[in-house]
């Protein structure tokens, strides 16, 4: 059951939410990150929007103390605001790391499940300081969840990833991809937001990896009241005329 916070509710990490866990949903967004089309929010009922989060990164040496605006290194604000359904989950990844079969890490080769986890576990646990924040309209900021964000901790399942010819993004992650194939782990910190009430929210997160590896987002976020496509007629009173009842089917016991 998710944990209701403010104007919107929190997906247990170690629950079911629409019939994927945590670690699942991990797997469908890299998917959809190494996809053709990484940025279509799709505004049909029960959808999920995916933000990108920590594909936009960079390192300490190239912050810029003197503008502010130079340290968001992945920015949708304003008009290039994501507008969704008040029905839609919204994914935020607040920090990970990524590793697939064959990789090299810290100069070893990978060849297996456990050493890919591992090394994917180093690498998200041994960083420094992560944030996510929240703030509807004109109010104020404050966390996007209650407790503690290494409660969100999650690690996927081996998963495959196809990575397409035409992705704007493989070129500009940390270990650029090849276009295939792969099987992949995925360790991070990851929230899943839903049931947000209408209105506009501007959320902010924010992650200190291994060495000066940094990443920090911010997106506006519009929700607009959502008409549900699937009405539920079981109860017999939330009909009006019976010669409109499409449950007439249903006869008499003889």
């Amino acid at each position: 059951m998710g944990v209701l916070v403010l104007d919107y509710k929190i997906a247990d990490p170690k629950e079911v939410f629409r019939g994927l866990t945590y670690g699942q949903w991990v797997g469908v967004w890299y998917n959809n990150l190494m996809s053709q089309y990484p940025d279509i929010i799709y505004r049909e009922g029960k959808s999920m929007a995916f933000l990108r989060g920590n594909v936009e990164f960079a390192y300490g040496k190239q912050e810029d103390p003197e503008n502010p605006q130079n340290r968001i290194f992945s920015s949708m604000t304003n008009e290039q605001r994501i507008i969704i359904q008040d029905d839609t989950a919204l994914f935020i990844p607040v920090i990970s790391t990524m590793l697939s079969l064959g990789d090299t890490y810290q100069g070893q080769t990978m060849n297996d499940e456990l050493s890919l986890r591992y090394a994917a576990r180093r690498d998200t646990v041994n960083g420094g300081a992560v944030g996510a924040q929240i703030k509807k309209g004109e109010g104020a900021l404050t966390r996007l969840v209650p407790n503690e964000l290494d409660e969100y901790y999650v690690e996927t399942p081996l998963f495959p990833l196809s990575v397409s010819e035409s992705s704007s993004i493989r070129k500009t992650i940390e270990i650029p991809l090849e276009p295939g194939p792969y099987q992949g782990v995925v360790a991070g910190i990851f929230v899943i937001i839903y049931n947000l009430e209408p209105g506009k929210y501007r959320l902010a997160f924010y992650g200190r990896g291994v060495g000066r590896y940094t990443t920090r987002s911010v997106y506006d976020i519009e929700v607009k009241k959502g008409k549900s496509n699937l009405q539920d007629i079981s109860d017999p009173k939330s009909i009006g005329r019976p010669e409109e009842n499409p449950m007439k089917f249903v006869k008499e016991i003889k």
